[in-house]
Protein backbone atom coordinates (compact mmCIF):
# COMPACT_ATOMS: atom_id res chain seq x y z
CA UNK A 1 0.00 0.00 0.00
CA UNK A 2 0.91 3.38 -1.00
CA UNK A 3 -0.06 6.45 0.59
CA UNK A 4 1.58 9.95 -1.01
CA UNK A 5 2.75 13.02 0.22
CA UNK A 6 1.95 12.15 3.74
CA UNK A 7 4.03 13.47 6.50
CA UNK A 8 5.43 10.91 9.00
CA UNK A 9 7.39 11.41 12.38
CA UNK A 10 9.36 8.00 11.90
CA UNK A 11 10.82 6.54 9.28
CA UNK A 12 7.46 4.56 9.07
CA UNK A 13 4.08 4.09 10.53
CA UNK A 14 3.68 1.46 12.72
CA UNK A 15 1.99 -1.68 11.59
CA UNK A 16 -0.56 -0.94 13.64
CA UNK A 17 -0.58 2.80 12.76
CA UNK A 18 -1.09 1.44 9.00
CA UNK A 19 -4.31 -0.62 9.76
CA UNK A 20 -5.95 2.35 10.90
CA UNK A 21 -4.39 4.38 7.57
CA UNK A 22 -6.27 2.10 5.45
CA UNK A 23 -9.35 3.30 7.03
CA UNK A 24 -9.22 6.28 5.45
CA UNK A 25 -9.18 8.22 2.35
CA UNK A 26 -6.11 10.04 2.76
CA UNK A 27 -5.67 13.23 0.52
CA UNK A 28 -2.15 14.79 0.23
CA UNK A 29 -2.61 17.28 2.55
CA UNK A 30 -2.81 15.00 5.82
CA UNK A 31 -0.34 14.84 8.49
CA UNK A 32 0.87 11.56 10.24
CA UNK A 33 2.31 11.73 13.67
CA UNK A 34 3.06 8.87 15.45
CA UNK A 35 4.49 9.50 18.95
CA UNK A 36 6.10 6.28 21.28
CA UNK A 37 6.19 7.11 25.02
CA UNK A 38 7.04 4.32 27.50
CA UNK A 39 4.57 4.02 30.90
CA UNK A 40 4.27 1.99 33.88
CA UNK A 41 7.98 2.49 35.44
CA UNK A 42 8.48 0.33 38.84
CA UNK A 43 11.69 -1.53 40.30
CA UNK A 44 11.32 -3.44 37.26
CA UNK A 45 11.61 -0.78 34.70
CA UNK A 46 8.70 0.09 31.85
CA UNK A 47 6.11 -1.80 32.02
CA UNK A 48 4.51 -0.76 28.53
CA UNK A 49 4.99 1.38 25.40
CA UNK A 50 2.02 4.03 25.06
CA UNK A 51 1.43 4.82 21.27
CA UNK A 52 -0.58 7.54 20.01
CA UNK A 53 -1.51 8.33 16.32
CA UNK A 54 -2.38 11.48 14.86
CA UNK A 55 -3.79 12.42 11.38
CA UNK A 56 -3.96 15.64 10.98
CA UNK A 57 -5.80 18.25 8.75
CA UNK A 58 -3.58 21.97 8.31
CA UNK A 59 -6.04 23.66 6.56
CA UNK A 60 -9.16 22.91 8.72
CA UNK A 61 -6.56 22.32 12.05
CA UNK A 62 -8.28 19.41 13.00
CA UNK A 63 -7.44 16.45 14.40
CA UNK A 64 -7.90 12.88 14.88
CA UNK A 65 -6.37 11.33 17.78
CA UNK A 66 -5.43 7.28 18.01
CA UNK A 67 -3.67 5.26 21.15
CA UNK A 68 -2.90 1.79 21.77
CA UNK A 69 -0.89 0.14 24.29
CA UNK A 70 1.98 -2.70 24.12
CA UNK A 71 1.97 -4.34 27.37
CA UNK A 72 5.76 -6.34 27.94
CA UNK A 73 3.92 -9.20 28.76
CA UNK A 74 3.09 -9.67 25.20
CA UNK A 75 -0.56 -7.90 25.03
CA UNK A 76 -0.85 -5.42 22.50
CA UNK A 77 -3.78 -4.03 21.80
CA UNK A 78 -5.53 -2.54 18.60
CA UNK A 79 -5.27 1.78 17.78
CA UNK A 80 -8.82 3.14 19.18
CA UNK A 81 -9.85 6.24 18.10
CA UNK A 82 -9.21 8.43 21.73
CA UNK A 83 -10.54 11.53 20.24
CA UNK A 84 -11.04 14.62 17.58
CA UNK A 85 -9.92 18.17 18.51
CA UNK A 86 -8.51 21.27 17.15
CA UNK A 87 -4.61 21.77 16.76
CA UNK A 88 -3.53 24.09 19.32
CA UNK A 89 -4.95 21.42 21.80
CA UNK A 90 -2.76 18.68 20.47
CA UNK A 91 0.72 20.99 20.75
CA UNK A 92 -0.66 21.84 24.11
CA UNK A 93 -0.28 18.18 25.07
CA UNK A 94 2.92 17.12 23.52
CA UNK A 95 5.95 17.10 24.69
CA UNK A 96 8.14 20.23 23.78
CA UNK A 97 10.63 17.19 21.68
CA UNK A 98 7.31 15.79 19.77
CA UNK A 99 6.37 19.47 19.13
CA UNK A 100 9.86 20.03 17.04
CA UNK A 101 9.21 17.35 15.25
CA UNK A 102 6.22 17.76 14.26
CA UNK A 103 6.74 21.40 13.18
CA UNK A 104 10.14 20.22 11.42
CA UNK A 105 7.89 17.35 9.57
CA UNK A 106 5.03 19.72 8.48
CA UNK A 107 7.92 21.85 6.97
CA UNK A 108 8.95 18.70 4.77
CA UNK A 109 6.78 16.64 2.84
CA UNK A 110 8.12 12.85 3.33
CA UNK A 111 6.27 9.46 1.78
CA UNK A 112 5.05 7.19 3.89
CA UNK A 113 5.52 3.73 2.44
CA UNK A 114 4.48 0.55 3.96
Amino acid sequence: MFFSFLYTGMDHVSEEGGRVLERFRLDDGVVVFETLQHDGYDADGPQSDLWDLYLIWPETGTVEAYHREDWFCGTKEPYEHSGSFPLAVLMDRLSPRDRERLAKISSQKKIYRE
